[in-house]
């Protein structure tokens, strides 16, 4: 009796999660039609598959739901909720975090993470003069490109950032998230994490860009002009549509 109650409770939960991700995934859709985006839903492949590093090499079951792109401060930008598990059973935790990212192109690694919520420990973090910024960044990726990126201008950028945040330049993309978010429709805390990634790109010295005049996206707004004959790095699914404004 007490296998069928349990069993029985588990299918409430399963139904319930299910109504409430298709009600969510409709207010979403809503929304991205108003911005003149393109709807994308759950990812394919997932961003932890196109993207591995900074969260997206953490814990199990891992998500990639409520997935949209269009233009925002003349970039490109597919935004999405990423969302993995730690520990097992009565012991997990579900973590979640609005991701934005941007087509760039193949440059070094860099990663970028505040505070001490995630550090990879299996890399050398970069240190810097400033050691205030030390204690609040942990740094690690290509310790050259990190140095030409890293300027005390973006320095100064980074530290006036809050909490739970992270940064990633590489594979195709630049990359930002905020940890604890969920599925529910905001259109503001989303909209704050596109500014953010269009802040810190827009930040990066011109000397970078510069070093990469195929692809790196502009700080004039023009957004990132794609590599000869390849494809748009990180793009999910079809050609998006005209976007409207932001």
């Amino acid at each position: 009796m007490r296998f069928l109650i349990y069993l029985a409770v588990f299918a409430i939960v399963l139904v319930a999660a299910h109504f409430i991700k298709k009600n969510r995934n409709g207010k979403w859709t809503e929304l991205s039609a108003r911005r003149g985006w393109q709807w994308i839903g759950d990812a394919r492949p997932r961003i932890d598959e196109r993207l591995p590093g900074g969260i997206f090499v953490l814990g199990s079951s891992h998500a990639d739901e409520f997935v949209m792109n269009g233009v925002f401060d003349g970039l490109r930008i597919t935004s999405g909720i990423y969302s993995y598990r730690t520990g097992a059973g009565r012991y997990s935790t579900t973590y979640s975090q609005r991701y934005v990212t941007t087509p760039a192109p193949q440059t070094p690694s860099l990663q970028l993470v505040h505070g001490t919520w995630w550090i990879n420990r299996k890399a050398t973090a970069i240190k810097f003069p400033d050691e205030e910024f030390n204690k609040r960044w942990n740094v690690t990726g290509d310790e050259g490109f990190a140095r030409a990126v890293i300027t005390p201008q973006v320095a100064q950028f980074l530290m006036a950032q809050g909490k739970n945040i992270g940064f990633i330049i590489g594979g195709g993309t630049v990359t930002s998230w905020v940890r604890g978010t969920t599925g529910r429709v905001d259109e503001e805390r989303m909209d704050q994490a596109c500014r953010q990634l269009c802040a810190f790109v827009h930040a990066i010295p011109e000397s970078v860009k510069s070093a990469f005049p195929q692809g790196f996206p502009r700080p004039d707004g023009s957004g990132p002009a794609p590599l000869p004959g390849a494809p748009v790095p990180g793009a999910i699914g079809p050609g998006m549509p005209t976007p409207g404004q932001n």
